[in-house]
C-alpha cells in the first residue's frame, strides 16, 4: 500500500481498494453515503445538516434517473463539442499546455489505465482540469435538488461574474493535490459515465473536515514541510496516517455526487480507466462569513 515516487507529485493507486485504505485505521474515516432516491425534504435535511456541521457526504446513484442521458454524458460526446485546444497538465511536473480532448483521450486509450511501475520514470501524465462546462448540460443537472445546483437557491456566486462549473477529464493515476477549495466556498463533484462504461472508473478522495482547517494548515507545515495554501503537495497514505484529526476517505463511482465542506483539505485520485466529472462550488451564508473571517486574511498574507 506505500506509495511510490515523490511524495510532492508522483503516486500510483493501482493497488487500492477503500476496504484496504480504511483498515489503516486511525485517522482515515468513511464517508457518510445516502442515496438520491430519498424524498427531498430529507435529502436536503442530511445535506443542510452535514454543511452545517463542516462534513463530507456523497449521494449516491444519480445516474440510476430516467431522465440521466449517457449518450450526452460522456468524454466522446464532449470531445465533438469541443474540438480546440483546451488546457490540460501534466501531473509529474504541474506543467500547463493545451490539447484537443480527442488528443488527449487518444492518449488514454493508448496507455496504461495506471502509471505504475513505467509511470514512475515518465516524464508526463496528463489531466484535463478545468474544462469547460457545456451548456447543453445545464438541464441534466435538473434532477438536482436547486439548492445544491450552480448559481441556484442560497448560493451568493450569481452576483459575482466567477465561472463556477467546470469538467475534469482523467484516467487512472491522475490527480489532483491536496488543496482547499477558493474563498471557503462550498465544493460539489458528480461522476459522470467513463468511455466504456465498464463500471471500473472511481476516484478515491481524501477530505478533512472544516473545523480541521487550521489543525490540516498546521499538520502540513510541522510536519510534511509543506504549505496547504500552495496546492503543490500530493500526501501520500503513510503521510495520512500521521495526521492528529480525522481524514474521511471515499470511493467515488458513477453517478456519486460528493459534497466538499467549507475550508475543507481534500485531495483526488483518479482510478482505473478515463472518467468525466463535473464540478462547482457553491457560497451559502456559511461559506460567505467562513471566507470573512478566516479565507482572507490567508490571501492577505
Amino acid at each position: 500500500m506505500d506509495l511510490k515516487g515523490s511524495s510532492s507529485n508522483r503516486l500510483s493507486a493501482a493497488d487500492w481498494t477503500l476496504k484496504s485504505i480504511l483498515s489503516l485505521g486511525k485517522p482515515l474515516k468513511r464517508v457518510h453515503r445516502v442515496s438520491a432516491s430519498l424524498p427531498k425534504d430529507e435529502l436536503l435535511a442530511i445535506i443542510q445538516k452535514f454543511e452545517y456541521q463542516g462534513l463530507p457526504l456523497v449521494i449516491e446513484g444519480w445516474h440510476q434517473y430516467p431522465s440521466w442521458s449517457a449518450n450526452v454524458l460522456n468524454p466522446d460526446w464532449l470531445a465533438n463539442k469541443y474540438t480546440e485546444p483546451l488546457p490540460v497538465c501534466n501531473v509529474y511536473s504541474m506543467e500547463d499546455k493545451r490539447m484537443p480532448i480527442a488528443e488527449l483521450l487518444s492518449k488514454y486509450s493508448a496507455g496504461k489505465e495506471y502509471a505504475r511501475p513505467e509511470g514512475l520514470i515518465d516524464s508526463e501524465r496528463w489531466y484535463g482540469k478545468h474544462l469547460p462546462f457545456p451548456p447543453e448540460w445545464d438541464e441534466q443537472l435538473r434532477i438536482l435538488p436547486s439548492e445544491v445546483l450552480p448559481l441556484g437557491v442560497g448560493d451568493t456566486f450569481p452576483y459575482t461574474d466567477r465561472k463556477v462549473t467546470v469538467c475534469y477529464l482523467g484516467v487512472g493515476d491522475t490527480y489532483t493535490p491536496a488543496h482547499k477549495d477558493s474563498s471557503a466556498s462550498t465544493g460539489q463533484n458528480l461522476m459522470l459515465g467513463d468511455i466504456l462504461d465498464s463500471g471500473k472508473t472511481s476516484s478515491f478522495w481524501f477530505l478533512t473536515s472544516s473545523g480541521d482547517s487550521d489543525a490540516a494548515s498546521e499538520w502540513f507545515r510541522r510536519s510534511l514541510h509543506q504549505d496547504l495554501d500552495l496546492g503543490s503537495h500530493t500526501i501520500t497514505l503513510d503521510e495520512f496516517k500521521t495526521a492528529n484529526f480525522p481524514i474521511y476517505v471515499c470511493q467515488q463511482k458513477l453517478g456519486d455526487m460528493v459534497i466538499i465542506p467549507r475550508m475543507s483539505c481534500h485531495q483526488v485520485v483518479n482510478h482505473g480507466g478515463i472518467s468525466l466529472k463535473v464540478a462547482w462550488s457553491r457560497m451559502s451564508i456559511f461559506s460567505l462569513e467562513a471566507a470573512l473571517l478566516y479565507e482572507l486574511p490567508v490571501y492577505h498574507r
